[in-house]
């Protein structure tokens, strides 16, 4: 009664191991699979955190190379200045003016102490600056030309674009400008040849009120002056028309410059369009990349689980077969209690590796769900 009580509890047990065993084994490879995704999506992170880290340092440099350009130009336009004003000096003083100073000149400095100790001084700054700019100018460009060609390049060209879009304005401005000098011309000419014409008539009316002023009726007399004031009427419209024309210039010259500021903000706005572009490709490819690792991964977590499964099948045949062995053993008139108690400690070793591998398991599912959280954060972004 005691043995066949006994023989379905360790068949039980025996089964249970082996399950355990597989699902272990099972955990373990996902768990160490799980393990890798995480040191390479790690490595990656720090890759482009790299990335991130170099754009903002290219950013800073570009910030100070254009402060220190802009530092640059002051003082070449201060040392020009100086050269200027240094020429001028030299002109007051019947010198020759020129930067080279040729073989046949002569330098009369004077005969002042205080002047020549000036005069080295200024020179000892101004070589001391313009050495300055050179080595700091040299030294920068030599840092940052490789960072800055590229900029340069896309600068360059937005510049011969702008320029070519300034021409094409300009052309435009230059006609309508031709254009209303014609007409402004045509306008002046006419009134002129008006002027002209009303000088000769107001000429011969009064030359011919003199010869004939008694015989001359006063209607006729009413009729020039109708004439004559039709005229003066036609003069005042022409100066009115003529300033009217002025304005429309200078309106159209304000439109011109409203033009001109409107095509470089929409030019800049295409700039700033074209890198939002590309930042939002950039972004896009790096999370089509993760998820395509991703699901890679998950394709190759569920071909080891397929192995897995097989290799579960394999050892539970194997656990039936030990299973039947143990039972004839146990059906045979003398039983070797050293293989009875071996097959104990199996079983207690089993339940021991079922509780680890237990554990094991929910690890990896947290670690699991951790990831897909992840996921689901990058995908958001």
């Amino acid at each position: 009664m005691m043995s066949s009580v006994s023989q379905p509890t360790s068949m039980g047990l025996e089964d249970e191991q082996s399950s355990l065993e597989a699902e272990r084994d099972k955990y373990r490879q996902g768990y160490s699979n799980m393990t890798v995704v995480v040191k390479e999506l790690q490595q990656q992170l720090a890759q482009y955190k790299l990335r991130c880290a170099g754009v903002d340092t290219l950013a800073v440099v570009l910030k100070e190379a254009k402060q220190e350009s802009v530092i640059l130009a002051r003082q070449k336009k201060a040392l020009e200045t100086a050269i200027t004003n240094l020429q001028n000096r030299l002109s007051t003083n019947n010198l020759s003016a020129s930067v080279n100073i040729e073989e046949t000149d002569l330098y009369v400095p004077g005969t002042s102490k205080q002047t020549l100790d000036n005069i080295a001084r200024e020179n000892a700054r101004l070589r001391s600056l313009l050495k300055n700019a050179e080595h700091q100018s040299g030294k920068k460009s030599i840092d940052d030309s490789q960072e800055l060609k590229t900029l340069v390049e896309g600068l360059e060209s937005d510049k011969n674009q702008l320029q070519a879009q300034l021409q094409e304005v300009e052309g435009i401005k230059l006609n309508m400008v031709r254009q209303y000098e014609e007409t402004i011309a045509k306008l002046k000419k006419d009134m002129a040849e008006e002027k002209e014409k009303m000088r000769k008539d107001f000429d011969k009316y009064k030359n011919s009120d003199k010869d004939s002023s008694k015989g001359r009726s006063e209607d006729k007399k009413s009729v020039e002056c109708q004439t004559l004031g039709m005229q003066l009427d036609l003069v005042d419209n022409l100066k009115r028309s003529l300033k009217n024309i002025a304005e429309q210039c200078k309106e159209l010259d304000e439109d011109l410059d409203n033009l001109k500021i409107t095509l470089m903000n929409q030019r800049w706005q295409i700039h700033s369009d074209a890198k939002e572009r590309q930042h939002m490709a950039n972004i896009s490819e790096y999370k089509n990349n993760f998820l395509l690792v991703y699901s890679q991964e998950i394709e190759a977590w569920k071909q080891e689980a397929d192995l897995n499964r097989a290799e579960n099948v394999r050892l539970v045949q194997i656990v039936e077969d030990l299973q039947r062995t143990l039972n004839q053993l146990r059906q045979k008139p003398h039983i070797d209690p050293s293989m009875v108690e071996i097959l104990k400690q199996q079983i207690q070793v089993c339940t021991e590796d079922f509780n680890n591998e237990r554990k094991d398991h929910e690890q990896a599912l947290n670690q699991k769900k951790q990831l897909q959280a992840e996921v689901e954060k990058l995908k958001e972004e």
